[in-house]
Protein backbone atom coordinates (compact mmCIF):
# COMPACT_ATOMS: atom_id res chain seq x y z
CA UNK A 1 0.00 0.00 0.00
CA UNK A 2 2.51 2.76 0.85
CA UNK A 3 4.77 1.89 -2.67
CA UNK A 4 1.60 2.97 -4.53
CA UNK A 5 1.44 6.16 -2.50
CA UNK A 6 4.95 7.18 -2.84
CA UNK A 7 4.87 6.06 -6.52
CA UNK A 8 1.49 9.01 -6.74
CA UNK A 9 3.60 11.47 -4.25
CA UNK A 10 6.75 11.55 -6.49
CA UNK A 11 4.56 11.40 -10.04
CA UNK A 12 2.96 14.69 -8.46
CA UNK A 13 6.21 16.25 -7.76
CA UNK A 14 7.38 15.72 -11.27
CA UNK A 15 4.32 17.29 -12.50
CA UNK A 16 4.25 20.53 -10.09
CA UNK A 17 7.87 21.18 -11.00
CA UNK A 18 7.17 20.52 -15.01
CA UNK A 19 4.13 23.17 -14.58
CA UNK A 20 6.11 25.71 -12.48
CA UNK A 21 8.86 26.15 -15.71
CA UNK A 22 7.49 26.93 -18.56
CA UNK A 23 10.38 26.45 -20.73
CA UNK A 24 14.12 24.92 -20.99
CA UNK A 25 15.59 26.84 -23.52
CA UNK A 26 18.80 24.88 -24.68
CA UNK A 27 22.09 25.89 -23.23
CA UNK A 28 24.23 24.98 -26.69
CA UNK A 29 27.37 25.47 -24.65
CA UNK A 30 27.06 22.74 -22.63
CA UNK A 31 26.97 19.19 -23.90
CA UNK A 32 23.83 17.65 -25.03
CA UNK A 33 22.13 14.22 -22.79
CA UNK A 34 19.85 11.69 -23.68
CA UNK A 35 17.03 14.22 -22.05
CA UNK A 36 18.82 16.91 -24.50
CA UNK A 37 20.46 19.99 -23.27
CA UNK A 38 21.05 21.80 -19.71
CA UNK A 39 18.65 24.83 -19.79
CA UNK A 40 20.09 28.02 -20.15
CA UNK A 41 19.95 30.57 -17.22
CA UNK A 42 16.76 32.13 -17.65
CA UNK A 43 18.38 35.66 -17.69
CA UNK A 44 20.19 35.31 -20.41
CA UNK A 45 16.97 33.82 -22.12
CA UNK A 46 15.73 36.02 -25.04
CA UNK A 47 12.62 36.20 -27.58
CA UNK A 48 15.58 35.12 -30.80
CA UNK A 49 15.63 31.77 -28.36
CA UNK A 50 12.19 31.48 -29.97
CA UNK A 51 12.48 32.50 -33.21
CA UNK A 52 14.05 30.76 -36.05
CA UNK A 53 14.44 32.26 -39.82
CA UNK A 54 16.66 29.65 -41.65
CA UNK A 55 13.36 29.12 -43.52
CA UNK A 56 13.51 32.45 -45.51
CA UNK A 57 15.61 30.67 -48.18
CA UNK A 58 15.54 27.20 -49.86
CA UNK A 59 18.34 24.87 -49.71
CA UNK A 60 20.98 23.89 -51.67
CA UNK A 61 20.19 21.12 -54.08
CA UNK A 62 23.24 21.42 -56.26
CA UNK A 63 24.22 17.99 -55.21
CA UNK A 64 24.15 14.38 -56.19
CA UNK A 65 20.26 13.58 -54.96
CA UNK A 66 19.25 17.20 -55.63
CA UNK A 67 18.10 17.70 -52.27
CA UNK A 68 18.33 20.14 -49.39
CA UNK A 69 17.12 19.62 -46.06
CA UNK A 70 17.08 22.53 -43.90
CA UNK A 71 16.69 21.77 -39.83
CA UNK A 72 15.29 23.48 -36.78
CA UNK A 73 15.72 21.38 -34.55
CA UNK A 74 17.36 22.10 -30.75
CA UNK A 75 20.58 22.42 -31.96
CA UNK A 76 19.72 25.35 -34.46
CA UNK A 77 16.48 26.54 -32.55
CA UNK A 78 17.34 26.21 -29.04
CA UNK A 79 14.00 27.59 -27.86
CA UNK A 80 12.26 24.11 -28.61
CA UNK A 81 15.09 22.13 -26.16
CA UNK A 82 12.56 19.75 -24.14
CA UNK A 83 9.04 20.19 -25.68
CA UNK A 84 9.20 17.76 -27.89
CA UNK A 85 9.03 18.47 -31.06
CA UNK A 86 10.79 19.72 -34.51
CA UNK A 87 10.84 21.00 -37.41
CA UNK A 88 12.52 20.38 -41.02
CA UNK A 89 12.11 22.70 -44.98
CA UNK A 90 12.82 20.09 -47.23
CA UNK A 91 13.88 21.19 -50.98
CA UNK A 92 13.67 18.57 -54.09
CA UNK A 93 14.75 20.14 -57.39
CA UNK A 94 12.92 18.27 -60.35
CA UNK A 95 14.80 14.35 -60.13
CA UNK A 96 15.60 15.02 -56.21
CA UNK A 97 15.19 11.84 -54.07
CA UNK A 98 15.64 11.79 -49.87
CA UNK A 99 17.05 8.19 -50.06
CA UNK A 100 15.47 5.59 -47.74
CA UNK A 101 16.20 6.10 -43.98
CA UNK A 102 14.53 6.22 -40.95
CA UNK A 103 14.22 8.72 -37.37
CA UNK A 104 14.73 6.19 -34.54
CA UNK A 105 14.00 8.98 -32.03
CA UNK A 106 10.62 10.19 -33.81
CA UNK A 107 7.39 9.95 -35.83
CA UNK A 108 7.32 12.81 -38.49
CA UNK A 109 4.52 14.76 -40.34
CA UNK A 110 5.29 15.59 -43.69
CA UNK A 111 3.59 18.63 -45.09
CA UNK A 112 3.96 19.56 -48.92
CA UNK A 113 3.60 23.46 -50.09
CA UNK A 114 4.66 23.12 -53.66
CA UNK A 115 5.14 20.97 -56.20
CA UNK A 116 4.57 17.27 -55.94
CA UNK A 117 6.15 14.01 -53.60
CA UNK A 118 6.25 10.46 -53.84
CA UNK A 119 6.50 9.22 -50.77
CA UNK A 120 6.06 5.99 -48.62
CA UNK A 121 7.11 4.03 -45.64
CA UNK A 122 7.36 0.35 -44.77
CA UNK A 123 5.94 -0.97 -41.78
CA UNK A 124 7.46 -3.57 -39.16
CA UNK A 125 5.56 -6.29 -41.33
CA UNK A 126 6.92 -5.10 -44.70
CA UNK A 127 3.48 -3.48 -45.73
CA UNK A 128 4.39 -0.78 -48.18
CA UNK A 129 2.18 2.56 -47.95
CA UNK A 130 3.25 4.66 -50.85
CA UNK A 131 1.40 8.31 -51.85
CA UNK A 132 1.70 10.95 -54.29
CA UNK A 133 1.38 14.43 -52.36
CA UNK A 134 0.41 17.85 -53.92
CA UNK A 135 -0.01 20.89 -52.56
CA UNK A 136 -1.54 20.78 -49.23
CA UNK A 137 -1.43 17.10 -48.46
CA UNK A 138 0.46 15.74 -45.28
CA UNK A 139 1.74 12.17 -44.87
CA UNK A 140 2.63 11.09 -41.15
CA UNK A 141 5.84 8.25 -40.95
CA UNK A 142 5.56 6.30 -37.73
CA UNK A 143 8.55 6.25 -35.18
CA UNK A 144 11.34 4.12 -36.88
CA UNK A 145 9.98 3.00 -39.96
CA UNK A 146 12.09 3.59 -43.25
CA UNK A 147 10.72 5.87 -45.64
CA UNK A 148 11.83 8.38 -48.32
CA UNK A 149 10.82 11.32 -50.79
CA UNK A 150 10.76 11.77 -54.68
CA UNK A 151 9.80 14.63 -56.68
CA UNK A 152 7.02 13.34 -58.72
CA UNK A 153 7.23 16.65 -60.94
CA UNK A 154 8.83 19.03 -63.50
CA UNK A 155 9.51 21.76 -61.12
CA UNK A 156 11.29 22.32 -57.66
CA UNK A 157 8.99 20.32 -54.37
CA UNK A 158 9.12 21.82 -51.08
CA UNK A 159 7.78 20.48 -47.93
CA UNK A 160 8.10 20.73 -44.03
CA UNK A 161 8.40 18.00 -42.00
CA UNK A 162 7.36 18.20 -38.05
CA UNK A 163 9.01 15.41 -35.57
CA UNK A 164 7.47 14.52 -32.19
CA UNK A 165 11.26 15.13 -30.58
CA UNK A 166 13.59 18.30 -30.85
CA UNK A 167 16.23 15.81 -31.99
CA UNK A 168 14.58 12.70 -33.96
CA UNK A 169 17.89 11.59 -35.24
CA UNK A 170 18.65 9.87 -38.47
CA UNK A 171 19.84 6.82 -39.92
CA UNK A 172 20.23 6.24 -43.76
CA UNK A 173 19.92 2.34 -45.14
CA UNK A 174 22.46 2.31 -47.93
CA UNK A 175 25.04 4.13 -45.65
CA UNK A 176 24.31 1.50 -42.53
CA UNK A 177 24.49 -1.54 -44.91
CA UNK A 178 27.42 -0.77 -47.32
CA UNK A 179 29.33 2.36 -45.62
CA UNK A 180 30.41 0.48 -42.22
CA UNK A 181 33.60 -1.34 -41.56
CA UNK A 182 32.44 -4.48 -41.48
CA UNK A 183 34.44 -7.13 -43.90
CA UNK A 184 32.39 -7.85 -47.11
CA UNK A 185 32.10 -11.41 -46.23
CA UNK A 186 29.65 -10.87 -43.31
CA UNK A 187 28.10 -8.19 -45.84
CA UNK A 188 27.14 -10.92 -48.27
CA UNK A 189 25.75 -13.04 -46.26
CA UNK A 190 23.31 -10.82 -44.46
CA UNK A 191 22.50 -9.41 -47.71
CA UNK A 192 22.48 -12.46 -49.69
CA UNK A 193 24.60 -9.89 -52.44
CA UNK A 194 27.53 -11.73 -54.23
CA UNK A 195 30.75 -10.13 -53.40
CA UNK A 196 31.25 -8.19 -56.70
CA UNK A 197 27.83 -5.77 -55.98
CA UNK A 198 28.93 -5.71 -52.14
CA UNK A 199 32.30 -4.48 -52.90
CA UNK A 200 30.64 -2.14 -55.78
CA UNK A 201 28.39 -0.59 -53.02
CA UNK A 202 31.08 -0.71 -50.49
CA UNK A 203 33.42 1.46 -52.69
CA UNK A 204 30.70 3.96 -53.13
CA UNK A 205 29.42 4.53 -49.88
CA UNK A 206 32.63 3.92 -48.04
CA UNK A 207 35.31 5.29 -50.09
CA UNK A 208 35.09 8.68 -48.05
CA UNK A 209 36.87 6.88 -44.97
CA UNK A 210 38.91 5.82 -47.30
CA UNK A 211 40.20 8.36 -49.38
CA UNK A 212 39.44 11.49 -48.28
CA UNK A 213 41.16 13.70 -45.94
CA UNK A 214 39.90 15.25 -42.99
CA UNK A 215 39.90 18.67 -44.38
CA UNK A 216 37.98 20.34 -41.64
CA UNK A 217 37.45 20.28 -38.03
CA UNK A 218 34.00 19.37 -38.26
CA UNK A 219 34.30 16.35 -40.13
CA UNK A 220 34.55 13.98 -37.29
CA UNK A 221 31.93 11.23 -38.88
CA UNK A 222 33.30 10.38 -42.78
CA UNK A 223 30.46 8.03 -43.42
CA UNK A 224 27.34 9.92 -42.40
CA UNK A 225 28.68 13.32 -43.59
CA UNK A 226 27.26 13.88 -46.64
CA UNK A 227 24.04 13.75 -45.03
CA UNK A 228 24.74 15.01 -41.98
CA UNK A 229 25.19 18.45 -43.92
CA UNK A 230 21.95 17.63 -45.78
CA UNK A 231 19.93 16.94 -42.41
CA UNK A 232 21.49 19.05 -40.03
CA UNK A 233 22.88 16.94 -37.26
CA UNK A 234 25.30 18.42 -34.80
CA UNK A 235 28.24 16.79 -36.07
CA UNK A 236 28.09 19.62 -38.48
CA UNK A 237 26.09 22.47 -37.92
CA UNK A 238 27.04 23.43 -33.83
CA UNK A 239 30.74 23.73 -35.42
CA UNK A 240 29.91 26.01 -37.88
CA UNK A 241 31.65 24.36 -40.70
CA UNK A 242 31.48 25.75 -44.05
CA UNK A 243 31.93 23.14 -46.46
CA UNK A 244 32.61 19.17 -46.59
CA UNK A 245 34.03 16.89 -48.58
CA UNK A 246 33.46 13.28 -49.40
CA UNK A 247 34.56 10.93 -51.76
CA UNK A 248 32.63 8.62 -54.22
CA UNK A 249 34.16 5.74 -56.62
CA UNK A 250 34.26 8.53 -59.17
CA UNK A 251 36.87 11.41 -57.18
CA UNK A 252 35.65 13.98 -54.61
CA UNK A 253 32.77 16.76 -54.40
CA UNK A 254 32.66 19.64 -52.53
CA UNK A 255 29.17 20.95 -51.00
CA UNK A 256 28.13 24.00 -49.11
CA UNK A 257 26.67 24.13 -46.37
CA UNK A 258 24.40 27.16 -45.62
CA UNK A 259 25.01 28.53 -41.55
CA UNK A 260 24.93 31.83 -41.90
CA UNK A 261 21.16 31.63 -39.74
CA UNK A 262 22.73 30.02 -37.22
Amino acid sequence: MLKPILLSFFLLVITCNAAVQDFCVGDLKAPEGPAGYSCKNPADVTVADFVFTGFRAAGNTTNIIKAAVSPAFAAQFPGLNGLGLSIARLDLAPGGVVPMHTHPGATELLLVVQGSIVTGFISSANNVYVKKLVKGDIMVYPQGLLHFQINAGGRTAVAFASFSSPNPGLQITAFALFGNTLPSSLVEKTTFLDDAQVKKLKAVLGAVAKHCKQSDHCIRKFLFGWFSLLFGTRIFLTDKCNFLEFCLSVGCLRFNAATSNL
